[in-house]
């Protein structure tokens, strides 16, 4: 029992409210509930950028270009997931997720992150910093967040000069 009082439901409704029927229909419908896609139109469309849009804009900056071009090579593709916070990339799946909610420009700089640590990894330039000294592991830690940041910002500007002006704009606010 749930603890219900019959002070609540003097009419004894507390049995039928609480009964194994109405308790597997509610499972049910929130089951239901949790595996339907998270952000969809009226239609069932997905809402978002479309993976297709994002390689296109990724494709006209020249850096980001190579780099997806040589992420794909290894066999990296990209992916959408409500799972993650903006973009991931996931060495075991060799997938880069990228959450389907952000616009198109945040999109593109996330996926040009993840882009950069697929190339540090593949090259060497993803060291784990907990093998250095303390002191050590923070200069390394930092000098691959500055990597990913730099980037960032290049492509930025190169998405900027073929007309996509808010990633631009973005990029000089948030990195």
């Amino acid at each position: 029992s749930y603890g219900i009082s019959s002070d609540l439901y003097p009419d004894s409704r507390a049995e039928t409210i609480f009964s194994s029927e109405v308790r597997m229909e509610d499972f049910l419908f929130e089951g239901a509930a949790i595996c339907r896609p998270m952000y969809t139109d009226v239609r069932g469309e997905p809402i978002g950028t479309r993976l297709e849009d994002l390689e296109r804009l990724v494709s006209s900056s020249r850096f980001a270009a190579a780099l997806y071009n040589t992420a794909r090579i290894d066999g990296i593709t990209l992916a959408q997931a409500s799972h993650v916070e903006n973009a991931f990339y996931d060495s075991v799946a060799g997938k880069i997720f990228i959450h389907p909610r952000l616009d198109r420009a945040e999109a593109a700089l996330c996926i040009v992150r993840e882009l950069r640590r697929v190339w540090q990894i593949a090259h060497g330039g993803h060291l784990n910093p907990l093998r250095f000294h303390p002191d050590h592991a923070i200069l390394v830690n930092r000098a691959q967040q500055a990597d990913l940041a730099v980037a960032m910002v290049r492509a930025a500007w190169e998405f900027q000069l073929s007309g996509e002006r808010a990633a631009w704009e973005l990029s000089l606010i948030h990195i």
